[in-house]
């Protein structure tokens, strides 16, 4: 429950930057992405997130489908295109949405995400989150946190990805 919470948090942050960026604000470090496309105001950035009658605007699928369309440099680029932070990032989506969901489809995410489709290696999000990852010595848990903070420092500065 620990880690849905950070969760939400961090996506509402993303989301967050994601508009100031899209809007040319600055980041709270003085990092201000160059943009290919300006939008007028929030009225007209929303329009054009908004999906058919949604009310809801998904940000981190936003970022993932329109990021490189609006960025000169993606500032997002550090979870899209770093290979091992992106698999680190869908890992926590699809507990996320598990723990929200208790789906067979999210279940069946979870497990070839986090488990490599191997139904039998199933464990609860709890237990998972707990164990060490194979190649380290932190667990899941430490790892979402600490990929957490390298990419909300990555956000708001210009890095390389």
């Amino acid at each position: 429950i620990a880690l849905l919470k950070i969760w939400i948090k961090f996506e509402k942050y993303l989301g967050e930057v994601f508009i100031n960026y899209s809007l040319g604000n600055a980041s709270e470090r003085q990092y201000l992405p160059e943009l290919k496309i300006c939008f007028e105001d929030e009225t007209q950035f929303n329009a054009f997130m908004l999906e058919g009658s949604k009310k809801y605007v998904e940000y981190i699928k936003k970022i993932e489908k329109l990021s490189k369309y609006i960025f000169r440099k993606n500032p997002f680029d550090i979870i899209l295109k770093d290979v091992d932070r992106k698999n680190l990032f869908e890992q926590m989506r699809a507990i996320r949405n598990y723990i929200v969901h208790e789906s067979e489809e999210s279940k069946r995410k979870l497990i070839n995400i986090c488990f490599d489709g191997k139904e039998e290696r199933f464990i609860e999000p709890n237990d998972f989150l707990k164990r060490k990852s194979r190649n380290n010595e932190k667990s899941y848990y430490t790892l979402y946190i600490e990929l957490i903070y390298d990419v909300i420092e990555g956000v708001n500065e210009e890095i390389d990805a």
